[in-house]
Formats: C-alpha cells, sequence, structure tokens
C-alpha cells in the first residue's frame, strides 16, 4: 500500500519541485514464508524524476520466529512523504527430526548392561531440541526377548516427530558341549559315582551366576534306544558337583558328580541357564 502526503502550499505549484517520491516495493507486499528458511527483507526503492531517494525501513520480520509482522518503507523528498508497507507471515509447517544413534534394530547380550545411545532431534524453526526429548519404554536384558524405546519431541508450534528403536536382548551364545561330553543323540557311557565334566561355551565370561535356580538337573531315563553309545573318555573325582570358568578356553566346566546307585541306569542331566535356555545331554551309567 502507498500513501503519498502533499504539502498544502505547493501542491498546485508547477515544476519539478512539487512531484512527491514514487515508492516501489521490491516483491510481493504480502509475502508469507516458512519460518528458519533464511528469509532476506527484498526492500524498496524510491525515485522523483529519475533521482533516487533514500528508503527508510520501520520495522523488520524475524524469520526464526513464526507470526505476522508489519514492515514500513518511507522515502521523503520536496516535502512529502511516500509510505508502502509490506505484511511479512512467518509461519512454521515442518515438524522437527528425530535422528536415533546408533544401530537401529540394535542387539545386546543376556545379562549385560545396556546403554541407551540416545538420539538427537533439530527443528528448521526451534533449533536444536535435543534436550527436550522423551524417551519412554525400557530393556531388561535378564529377559530374553525384543523391546522398544520411543523418542518423541515437539516444537512451539505443536508439531512432533517419533522414532522407535527396537532392542533384542539375546540369549546366551550356547553352542553345545565340547568334549569329553558328545551331544544328543548321543548317549555318554561313564562309571557311576564318577564325576563328568560338562564343558561348554557361552561366547565369554559371564561370571557364575549362569544356572536358572534348580539347574543343573537330571532325571532318570530308559536305557531302551537305538542312540550311538559313546563313552565318556575322561572323568573326575570330585566330592561334589562344582561350577568353574576358564578365561584360556573360553569354557565352562560343570563337574557333575554322579551316585554309585545309577549304575545300569540311564539319566538325562537337563542345564537350564537364566536366558531360560535348556541344553540336555543324556547319559548311561555302568
Amino acid at each position: 500500500m502507498i500513501v503519498g502526503t502533499f504539502p498544502a502550499d505547493e501542491v498546485d505549484q508547477p515544476g519539478t519541485a512539487n512531484v512527491p517520491p514514487t515508492l516501489v516495493l521490491n516483491g510481493d507486499d504480502q509475502v508469507t514464508v516458512e519460518c528458519g528458511s533464511g528469509y532476506v527483507d527484498p526492500g524498496a526503492t524510491a525515485s522523483v524524476c529519475g533521482g533516487s531517494v533514500p528508503v527508510t525501513v520501520t520495522g523488520a520480520a524475524n524469520p526464526n520466529m513464526p507470526g505476522v509482522y508489519t514492515v514500513t518503507y518511507s522515502a521523503t523528498a520536496n516535502g512529502f512523504t511516500t509510505e508502502a508497507t509490506r505484511i511479512v507471515t512467518v509461519q512454521d509447517t515442518v515438524a522437527p527430526v528425530i535422528t536415533l544413534n546408533g544401530a537401529n534394530p540394535m542387539q545386546v547380550g543376556f545379562g549385560t548392561v545396556f546403554t541407551d545411545p540416545g538420539a538427537t532431534a533439530s527443528d528448521g524453526c526451534a533449533g536444536d531440541l535435543t534436550a527436550s526429548i522423551i524417551v519412554t519404554g525400557s530393556v531388561d536384558t535378564n529377559t530374553v526377548g525384543f523391546y522398544a524405546l520411543t523418542y518423541s519431541v515437539s516444537d512451539p508450534s505443536g508439531h512432533s516427530d517419533t522414532k522407535v528403536r527396537t532392542v533384542e536382548v539375546l540369549p546366551y551364545n550356547f553352542t553345545g558341549f565340547f568334549a569329553p561330553i558328545d551331544n544328543l543323540p548321543a548317549l555318554n557311557e561313564m562309571k557311576a559315582g564318577q564325576a563328568a565334566p560338562v564343558k561348554f561355551s557361552l561366547g565369554g565370561n559371564q561370571g557364575l551366576n549362569i544356572f536358572a535356580a534348580g539347574s543343573p538337573s537330571s532325571v532318570q531315563i530308559s536305557c531302551s534306544t537305538n542312540d550311538p553309545i559313546l563313552p565318556v573318555e575322561e572323568t573326575e573325582t570330585a566330592g561334589q558337583s562344582s561350577l568353574s570358568y576358564d578365561s584360556t578356553s573360553n569354557q565352562y566346566k560343570y563337574t557333575w558328580k554322579t551316585e554309585n546307585s545309577w549304575k545300569n541306569t540311564c539319566r538325562q542331566l537337563t542345564v537350564t541357564l537364566r536366558d531360560g535356555t535348556l541344553h540336555v545331554a543324556k547319559f548311561k551309567f555302568k
């Protein structure tokens, strides 16, 4: 909008001295821009009879703050003032963006300490919103399964973003029993009353609290089977059952003390780990 002010004693006088300045906006007089877009005021130009006239600008639009701004441009020459206004609407229509740090999905070992790698959030208008991220959900590394961590953030205009990280708690990395114990379907034959060195690996030292309550355990089973019978080539003499870990071989050894009364019977040994997995070996006693 352009407004000219004309002094009463000069309006009807001939000559260029009676001409008010002409003011022209650069660009539209109604502008809508996205917050954070780096909008730069295009300004205005003013002239009288081909000669330029300085333009004074009052008010400014803040391109980083939503709102409606009025910018006024004015030029004065020959005692006349001409004005024009531009309405700048700064709007925020773009939601913030959350970026997850680390892998998604993630896999962690049973019984380990889980550290959330977190996330960052940015918004074209509000800038860094990382500190405003809200995380819901948790990970229990003592229970095998899948867990979800939800990250949410909102900007001052009410727009939001949500990301979900899936975390899988894996069971122990049990790969089977090692010699001298043979895995199913074999029947491990040994002398009753001796101790069997039941060796296995969990992919590293998981401490000695690896067995579920009541584990290991054994029950008598039928010896009538066509499964192969393989001798246990290494036995021990032990007063009781025990568990140890050898860092050199990266193996656990459960020394299983058998009973003399098991002679001429067969039994199934079940090792139940804290991660809920069961591992079975069968024995024939002589």
